[in-house]
This record gives C-alpha cells, structure tokens and sequence, in this order.
C-alpha cells in the first residue's frame, strides 16, 4: 500500500518542527538527576545494577549488601588480568589473553540467556517486535555493573515514546562496555556487538520492553540490537548485526540511516508515538 505524498510531507514537517521546538528549548529549565546507585527488578533480593560506588567496602572487599554471597565474579576481575580463564585441578590459577590496554584487566563479552529474545537480525525487526520504542537525550552516565558484569549504566530523558506511555522524567538503559577504576584496578570491558555508545547530550533509540524494577525506570537490554544511538550530526550509530550485509531486497526491510529515517519508519509501524 502506497503512502500519501501529502501525508509523508505532513510528518516530515512535523519532525522538523519537533526538531527545532527540542533546539529552541531553554537547558537552563532541566534540573539534574542523580544516578541511582542500584536498581532492582521485581521480586529480585539483590540489585541488577550496582554503581561502582557501592561495588566494594572502603577495605576494597565486595559489597556483600549488594551482592550477597555471589561475590566470586567480582574476585575474579578484580585479581586477574584479562577474560581467558585457566584452570587447573578444577580452580581458577589464572587468564589468557593480551589485555585490550596495558595496566587493564580485560572483560569481554558476556552472554545471557534469554527463553524467548526478540528478533533482532534487522532494524526493521526492531520496529515491530518491541514492547516500546523511544527517542531519548542522554543526560547521565555512570559506571557500575549490571547482571553481575562491568558496564556502564544511562540516563535518558524520554523525546518520543511508541507503544507505552512514559510518565518519569528519566530512565535508565545499560551497556555491556567501559573502562573504569574500582579498588586500585582498571577494569577495560568491551563488547564488538554493540555501537559506540552515546554521549550526555546526544539521542538514542531503545527497542525495549516495559521497565520490570521496583522503580518502574529501567529498560533491560536483551541486545545489542536494542539500542541505536544517534550521533551528533543525525546519522545512526549502527549494532554490527544491522550492517553485516545489505539485506535481502524480498523481504522489504528499511536501511535506516538518520533519525530522520528512522522516525519515519517507526511512524509508518507503530503510528506517531507520544512527544513529552
């Protein structure tokens, strides 16, 4: 089915509107944030997310208020130099690998599983098959760990949401990637499946499902497909998984390159979506 001319016109008006409407806004009106130091999903006993703040006690030990017993992980990055483990007589004597920097203990990626993830293979699969999609500014970034892993932990103030309403004034994503100090050691984790992350100040588009914490503010990331950030000029920051190929020309799929693009695409899905 063929779009009207006059309607394609109509929303790109309004997107430049919006444009100039979130550029003529006062910054002098937004009042900070703060990061929170740990987030909780529903009917969890111990946070998802731990600021590196709150990570270790002032002895340099693991917090056992905010990891419990399940300290082991935390051990191993913070006594053992990159992400290769070797064993020996079933424990843990050290790691293989060349640091991603000298002085680092490198993490690598880290996996988790998922009963059923959404499908991710393009940026059109995330359009349609996620809970809510959202145009976000980044306004904080903290390091921490999350799902028990070293990342880094996002705030976002939301611009235009599609499929749920967003009621709080911020909220929150994390990336499995950063390179931080925790008691005396550089921690480097990276993760190739993501794109470069955003910075404070700049857009990000999230495929996400409903916030699940005690809060109601966290988006739990599934994928690296989840998460599309917008770079200063417009352009999209892309997951590898949306650029690995051109894709297939029968199966329809949108190669968005703008957030232009994208809201256009997401507009012809899920419809105009709720502006804050």
């Amino acid at each position: 089915m063929k779009r009207s001319p006059i309607l394609a016109v109509s929303f790109l008006l309004v997107l430049a509107m919006a444009d100039l409407a979130v550029a003529a806004a006062p910054r002098a009106r937004e009042r900070p944030y703060p990061m929170p130091k740990t987030l909780t999903l529903q009917y969890a006993t111990l946070p998802i997310w731990i600021d590196a703040s709150v990570a270790v006690t002032d002895s340099g030990e693991p917090n056992p208020a905010v990891w419990g017993e399940y300290t082991g992980r935390l051990r191993e990055i913070l006594t053992t130099p990159s992400d290769s483990p070797v064993y020996r007589d079933g424990h843990l004597v050290g790691y293989l690998g060349t640091p991603s920097a000298p002085g680092c203990r490198d993490v690598g990626p880290s996996f988790s599983d998922s009963p059923e993830p959404p499908p991710r293979a393009t940026l059109d699969d995330a359009v349609k098959h996620s809970g809510v999609a959202v145009l976000g500014r980044v306004t904080g970034m903290a390091y921490g760990f999350y799902d028990g892993a070293p990342a880094r932990l996002f705030q976002i103030e939301p611009i235009r949401s599609y499929g749920m309403e967003l009621t709080q004034p911020r909220y929150y994503f994390s990336v499995p990637t950063g390179r931080f100090h925790l008691a005396g050691v550089e921690i480097c984790k990276t993760d190739q499946r993501y794109a470069a992350a955003p910075e404070v100040g700049n857009e990000v588009f999230l495929f996400v499902f409903a916030p699940d914490d005690t809060t109601g503010v966290l988006f739990h990331v599934f994928d690296a497909g989840d998460v599309v950030p917008v770079a200063q000029d417009g352009s999209l920051r892309l997951p590898p998984q949306y650029t690995a190929g051109e894709p297939d020309a029968s199966q329809h799929t949108f190669a968005a390159r703008t957030k232009r693009d994208l809201l256009e695409q997401i507009h012809s899905v899920r419809g105009k979506g709720l502006q804050k």
